[in-house]
């Protein structure tokens, strides 16, 4: 067991050492990802909510204020339309 381990460690390690690029850019992925997933994505309305464009942007996406639904859409539409006829 405990030398079926050391193979795979070195195996890993000779990989990580060929590779370096892919496993940066792995590392940088699964850091991104991470940050996302467990950032809180709702809004606070304390000034800082938009600090980032990136979180700022992903905040406005998924913000039920900032979300229509298909004929919520339409009817926004038509009341504004209906301000100028």
């Amino acid at each position: 067991m405990q030398q079926s381990v050391e193979q795979t460690v070195g195996k890993i390690t000779k990989y990580a050492e060929e590779n370096p690029l892919v496993v940066g850019g792995t590392a940088v992925t699964a850091i991104l990802s991470s940050v996302f997933l467990f950032r809180q994505s709702s809004m606070k309305r304390d000034g800082n909510d938009y600090n980032s464009q990136v979180t700022g942007g992903l905040k406005i996406l998924n913000n039920a204020d900032h979300t229509l639904q298909r004929n919520e859409f339409e009817t926004s539409i038509n009341d504004y339309e209906g301000m100028f006829r």
